[in-house]
């Protein structure tokens, strides 16, 4: 493995550049730096194919107890990896061709830079309570690009499954734009993993309009103008149409309606009778995660058991709802409680 290091970290570590630089895959080949973040010396490795991050706490080497400085960066990069959810087995096959670590200097301006741009990223974090490896997490999976949704994280494992003759199976997705009938300045826009279930998306929704899941509710699957089924929840039990459906949501996943399905109608609350369209926009073949996103979004729904659509209420009253208001749609904090549903 070559490890390229600057002035600052070999003086630090007391390491020797070789001057030779060894000839092999960039996935094995990492640029490092050292810097101090809350009071700590950490080493910063980035690695030159994926740029994938690391983050190393200096303070756990420790000659009595074998733990080298070689021994650390391997084991934060095997641990790093392993967060992020990457199979053991693919985590090891790559581990093993890092043991033997030849330091070099760096022939990389771009990279250099690279190191030290993720330093500054780093510190942007410092007044949060973040721990640092939910920060180097976040970063690794920072979204690149909206047409493809690549992260490096997931750059990252697409070659580790490569080298290690396994094949990582694509995640479908679907991008959503979601709509709330009577309130036009409503609205979000989301990446759903395809094998959810019309529950979870029931949750999803839930979380992006800030309910508490307190009412009943159903999807009406519309295929055409007058071609449509109802999938209800299983403690419905037929409560709005008068009858039980022969479609629960706990059963039915988004993948056998959502490409052939013209748009879906989510009611929540009966009484209140607040209606989303929900369309898609676009299929992902290769989504890099495994829960929800919210990509953008406009506006603050209503609270519970606050006005209705077919309420009986005059113009004046009704338009007076202040739904765009002074509250801040709040993104980062709804994608934290998106990331919890799997």
């Amino acid at each position: 493995m070559n490890l390229f290091s600057n002035s600052k970290f070999n003086k630090h570590f007391g390491v020797k550049h070789n001057k030779n630089i060894l000839e092999e895959n960039e996935l094995c080949s990492w640029h490092s730096g050292v810097f101090e973040f809350r009071s700590k010396k950490l080493i910063i490795l980035v690695n030159d194919y994926s740029h994938f991050l690391v983050v190393v706490d200096s303070a756990l080497i420790d000659n009595e107890e074998n733990q080298s400085l070689e021994r650390i960066i391997v084991d934060g990069i095997g641990n790093t990896l392993v967060a992020e959810k990457i199979a053991i087995k693919v985590v090891e096959n790559y581990l093993q061709k890092l043991l033997d670590i030849n330091y070099a200097k760096s022939v990389s301006r771009k990279l250099t830079l690279k190191v030290t741009s993720f330093v500054k990223k780093i510190n942007q974090y410092g007044n949060t309570d973040y721990s640092i490896a939910r920060i180097v997490s976040e970063i690794n999976n920072e979204i690149k690009s909206r047409k493809n949704f690549e992260t490096t994280c997931h750059i990252m494992k697409k070659e580790l499954y490569k080298i290690a003759g396994l094949k990582l199976k694509p995640r479908r997705a679907y991008r959503l734009n979601t709509s709330f009938l009577g309130f036009p300045g409503v609205w979000r826009k989301i990446v759903i993993p395809a094998y959810f279930n019309f529950k979870q998306l029931h949750t999803v929704l839930q979380i992006l309009y800030d309910w508490d899941d307190c009412h009943l509710h159903n999807f009406e699957v519309f295929f055409s103008r007058w071609d449509s089924i109802v999938i209800e929840s299983a403690v419905d039990d037929g409560y709005y149409f008068g009858m039980p459906s022969d479609y629960i949501e706990e059963q039915e996943l988004l993948v056998d309606y959502l490409e052939e399905a013209f748009y879906v109608l989510y009611t929540y609350d009966y009484g209140c009778q607040w209606e989303h369209i929900i369309s898609l926009f676009s299929i992902i073949d290769d989504y890099p995660f495994d829960y929800p996103i919210c990509l953008s979004g406009k506006g603050i729904a209503p609270n519970e058991d606050d006005i209705g659509y077919y309420e009986d209420y005059d113009d004046e009253d009704y338009y007076d709802y202040d739904y765009e208001g002074d509250n801040e749609f709040l993104k980062d904090d709804i994608n934290l409680s998106l990331k919890k549903i799997t």
